[in-house]
């Protein structure tokens, strides 16, 4: 018969207040099982102990940190070394559990675990293994607090065909926390930080970066809330906005306002990651003219939403909602423009040339540019004021083909598109993402505002109106057919929900 003792640490107190509607309840049972389950295998090729194996202890803590309330950071110890498995169930079946394999053959095990539900009590299962002997089974419940009052709601409205796990990060601008939700609509983690926050995405070694436009910074935590690394733009610049890129190189594109100027939103500026210097600015002003021609407004002028890295050319292209797209040198000379072409007077010799097909239409209001593996450039158009306001209300997501020319401008060709079909259903004249998920040769798209409608009528005649929608925003997963393979609608909660971007993530590496 195995052996559990269970060892309850009681929070720190610097994080009780995190605690006080968070209690944690653990209920262990222990059992030597033989296979356990007709899928059980050996996690690591630990030895056979002399005369079996005990469980010591386990301690688990809830929120280590204070900013992720859904997630955990438990240990295990053993009497003999053994390889463990862990798994989280979840509400709906398999696709909702979250499962982890730790193979190091040791007696202290500490693993992290995300996943968890709110206002619930969380079954874990956690399995010891030895080589040639049953395993010892540790069914632990995990107790978390209630949801914050201002996060919205889900409705799904296509499933995936298939059973595989799927999460969604997104910014709720509404709380300005970062939220994970699953494929079923329910919330699976999130981020105590405050702040407007822009730029959030999972960095590549898979912790959470974002800008803060308040402290004019740029974060990095863990997935358990912990402040791994701040860089501040201060004092030269200010104010993060939009976003955030992480270069091949590990350093930071990030969009920011030069202190002192009367333009807002036209200058980038690269952070190097090890030293937080700031090695690289760009500034719009030098290299564009102040055009009016879809947007009169001499202080933000061009409105940078996106940066992103050309490493082939060491260049970066810019997306700004007044101006179109813009590929820059790392010198700050421009390259092209991808822009309806009217109104550049002047800069003729950089504009992208139309190759005429039948579904070829310029892009209004863009974001969230992405190179594709091939070199072709995906865009979210949005459609602000698309034709000057008098085109119908739609925003797609379309793939264009570039060819440069040697020195300046070149030709443009539309590839691919989706969403004009939708009509105003999947209309969002601001903010927005497309991203390609290349494991599956799909993309993620976002309409992100779906709740505001522009009324344009001329470059310094428009309003936003907010309609009564109680649909918010949608998230949608879509093959290169067309073929829409998952939906999810984000609901109003009574109040106004708005989403910059979305990604889809793994919380950890599934079998």
């Amino acid at each position: 018969m195995a052996y559990c003792a269970l060892n309850f640490i009681q929070p720190r107190d610097d994080l009780m207040p995190n605690f006080q509607s968070s209690c944690l309840l653990l209920i262990l049972t222990c059992a030597a099982l033989a296979g356990c389950g007709s899928d059980a295998k050996e996690t690591a090729e630990c030895p056979a102990p002399n005369g079996g194996n005990e469980v010591l202890a386990v301690d688990v803590h809830l929120n280590p940190h204070g900013n992720a309330p859904l997630s955990a950071v438990a240990s295990l110890d053993m009497r003999a070394p053994a390889g463990i498995e862990w798994q989280l169930e979840g509400k709906d079946g398999r696709p909702s559990d979250v499962h982890q394999t730790v193979s190091a053959c040791l007696t202290h095990h500490e693993f992290e675990i995300l996943g968890l539900y709110a206002d619930h009590a969380n079954g874990i299962t956690i399995r010891a293994i030895n080589a040639g002997r049953p395993p010892i089974t540790i069914n632990v419940q995990v107790r978390t607090g209630p949801l914050p009052a201002n996060f919205p709601a889900f409705r799904i409205d296509k499933q995936y065909p298939d059973s595989r796990p799927a999460f969604f990060l997104f910014d709720s601008r509404n709380s300005n926390m970062p939220v994970i939700v699953d494929r079923y609509g329910n919330i699976r983690w999130y981020l105590t930080v405050g702040g407007a926050k822009y730029g959030l995405q999972v960095l590549r070694n898979g912790n959470i970066g974002t800008g803060i436009a308040e402290s004019s910074s740029v974060v990095e935590y863990t997935m358990f809330g912990e402040l791994v690394h701040e860089w501040s733009v201060l004092p030269l610049f200010r104010n993060i906005h939009h976003d955030v890129y992480e270069k091949e190189n590990g350093n930071f594109l990030v969009t920011a306002d030069k202190v002192g100027l009367d333009t807002i939103e036209d200058f980038i500026v690269e952070l190097d990651r090890q030293t937080g210097a700031i090695v690289k600015t760009w500034d719009l002003r030098q290299i564009l003219p102040k055009r009016g021609t879809l947007v009169q407004d001499s202080r933000d002028w061009f409105h940078i939403n996106a940066v992103i890295e050309d490493s082939r050319d060491n260049s970066i292209i810019v997306s700004g909602q007044r101006q179109g797209v813009v590929k820059i040198t790392a010198d700050n000379h421009l390259r092209w423009i991808l822009a309806p072409p009217d109104g550049w007077t002047g800069y003729e010799q950089y504009l992208l040339t139309e190759i005429p097909s039948q579904d070829f239409e310029w892009n209004w209001g863009q974001h969230a540019p992405l190179l594709m593996p091939n070199g072709d450039l995906m865009l979210f158009d949005n459609g602000f004021a698309r034709e000057y306001g008098a085109a119908a209300k739609y925003s797609r997501v379309v793939r264009y083909r570039i060819t440069e020319d040697p020195t300046a401008g070149g030709t443009v060709q539309q590839i691919w598109a989706y969403g004009k079909n939708r009509g105003e259903s999947l209309y969002s004249p601001i903010v927005s993402d497309i991203d390609f998920l290349p494991a599956s040769n799909t993309y993620l798209m976002t309409s992100g505002a779906m709740f505001y409608n522009l009324n344009y009528v001329s470059p310094t005649s428009f309003t936003f109106s907010q309609d009564p929608l109680p649909d918010m925003a949608h998230i949608l997963e879509i093959d290169e057919s067309g073929q829409v393979l998952f939906e999810m609608a984000v609901l109003s909660n009574d109040q106004s929900v708005l989403l910059y971007r979305s990604e889809k993530v793994d919380l950890f590496p599934h079998d």
